[in-house]
């Protein structure tokens, strides 16, 4: 935020000619689906803050990506890690992901990514690679996210691209439900069968019974003597 001022709501910009799209916040009850918009928008900075350097804003907007991963993460209420925008933007607390070397057409690896962070699996290797603050609430810092396991999208064949990619399209704007109810939320199972068929795997339903059962993601013990 060292080169822009305060985001401002797309109503409030009539008196501006420059604006950023932004990604403000990770509201669990907003941010429902796999395919997002700008909610906020930026204005350039005219001076540096007191004690911060500025930071221009050519140089900032060119980083802009629309594939982002949340940073943190509250396992109980949060339904997507992942979400691909209709824009680029720029966020504070998702990563901003740009695929500097795509041997495929850059949109389809990017809804590969978001497919594959939003099934079983995905949620798995982020749970494996988190950072631990407390309870539900885990962190995905820089070390971590450079560790997150991700498919080789230059070993996968391009009819498997297409297919995560038309699975996505299908269910990008459905609701989702929070983690803990992943055993039987149907875009979840759809997300899991479309990464199945795309990677020859079997049924991923028995992660999602682990995971909708994971003392960390539910808050609840794995078993109760009620």
């Amino acid at each position: 935020m060292d080169g822009f001022v305060i985001p401002r709501r797309k109503n409030e910009l009539s008196s501006f000619s420059q604006t950023t799209p932004f990604f403000w916040g990770h509201d669990s009850t907003m941010v429902v689906s796999l395919h997002q918009t700008p909610n906020a928008y930026l204005t350039p900075l005219g001076k540096a803050r007191k004690g911060r350097h500025l930071h221009k804003t050519e140089q900032l907007w060119p980083l802009a990506p629309r594939l982002l991963v949340t940073e943190r993460i509250w396992l109980n209420t949060y339904r997507v890690p992942s979400v691909i925008m209709n824009k680029p933007v720029l966020s504070n607390v998702w990563w901003e992901i740009t695929l500097n070397k795509c041997k495929y057409d850059r949109a389809l690896s990017e809804k590969l990514l978001c497919m594959w962070l939003n099934s079983s699996l995905g949620l798995l290797t982020i749970l494996t690679c988190r950072e631990q603050t407390r309870g539900a609430f885990v962190a995905l810092k820089k070390p971590q996210l450079k560790e997150l396991l991700v498919p080789d999208i230059c070993n996968l064949s391009i009819s498997a691209l297409k297919k995560l990619a038309s699975a996505f399209d299908e269910i990008a704007d459905k609701q989702l439900q929070p983690f803990p109810n992943l055993e039987k939320d149907e875009v979840r199972i759809q997300i899991d069968g479309a990464v199945c068929s795309a990677f020859g795997l079997p049924d991923l339903a028995p992660i999602r019974t682990l995971l909708a059962n994971e003392p960390i993601v539910t808050l609840k013990p794995l078993y109760s003597n009620q």
